[in-house]
């Protein structure tokens, strides 16, 4: 049977973002499909329902302002992930990103903080709408 995989990476020697394969499990084969651009792209959440693909932006300025982020991608039909936008996060280097019903969570590792996202229509990102800062 064929799988579909998603594999983020960060922007470095020459890594080309989020990269699509198809994993053949009676192999184990690992076939690449197709790499999408994609800034930081180190932590991957798809959503519940299968059509939308979420990327925590690891970085330290995103912007111009001290923040990382979260990129929001739709699933196409050819199963290839196509950039729908992005947000800021209340947080540097965004190490963590899951989803779950019209929610987008993402935690910075550096700042402590979990930065939550409410999902558009369509399934992009609306602005960081509520800030949880760890203490301690």
């Amino acid at each position: 049977m064929q799988y579909l995989a998603y594999l983020g990476t960060d922007s470095v020697r020459g890594s080309r973002g989020i990269y699509t394969v198809s994993l053949d499990s009676e192999t184990g084969g690992l076939r690449l499909l197709g790499a999408t651009a994609a800034q930081d792209a180190g932590y991957l959440a798809l959503s519940e329902d299968g059509t939308m693909l979420y990327a925590a932006i690891e970085s330290m300025i995103l912007d111009g302002k001290p923040q990382g982020g979260v990129a929001a991608y739709q699933i196409g039909a050819d199963g290839l992930p196509v950039f729908k936008g992005r947000q800021g996060a209340a947080g540097q280097l965004i190490c963590h990103v899951s989803c779950g019903g019209d929610r987008v969570y993402a935690s910075s590792y550096l700042n402590g903080t979990v930065s939550i996202f409410q999902t558009a229509g369509d399934g992009g990102l609306l602005p960081c709408d509520t800030v949880i800062r760890h203490t301690g």
